[in-house]
């Protein structure tokens, strides 16, 4: 996931550079005309692809807010979660199924204090598949697992 200060501007630069499709964007909440993120997708058309390969949402800065590493499945999540709990490092939120996406995940933050996030089991969209719209605080909330730790 990508901070970004030019929102649109690096949609269509991301977008031009490696053929993304939006699969979901995020808007504020009671203004769909202020849409502040996107869900990217390769466009592979008929073959189905990740719901996102990449995130982009708009903030004052630009900066990287984390990195996803897929895994196998849920066991596999559960495995990470387990051996990140036997060290120093602070968990930050999951394990839990999200609602954008949905993918299975759980985010931790390393030393240097970048967040980074194990996830499995995500939609996986052909080119057909329409974007989705959906207001942020549904981001924030999840099918099962712990509720969002900043609100």
């Amino acid at each position: 996931m990508l901070f970004v200060e030019k929102f649109d501007a690096c949609v269509e630069f991301y977008s031009s550079l490696f053929g993304f499709i939006s699969s979901d964007k995020l808007y504020e909440d009671d203004h769909p005309e202020n849409v502040i993120s996107n869900f990217l997708r390769c466009d592979t058309g008929a073959t189905p692809a990740d719901h996102h390969a990449l995130y982009l949402k708009s903030m004052p800065e630009t900066r990287c807010h984390h990195v996803g590493l897929e895994v196998d499945d849920l066991e596999a999540v559960i495995r990470a979660n387990d051996h990140m709990n036997s060290t120093s490092y602070k968990h930050n939120w999951g394990v839990g199924r999200h609602v954008v996406g949905p993918n299975i995940f759980d985010q931790w933050i390393n030393p240097w204090g970048q967040m980074h996030e194990y996830f499995a089991d995500s939609d996986m969209l052909d080119a057909d598949q329409p974007t989705q719209m959906t207001p942020v605080s549904e981001s924030l909330v999840t099918h099962w697992g712990p509720p969002h730790p900043y609100g």
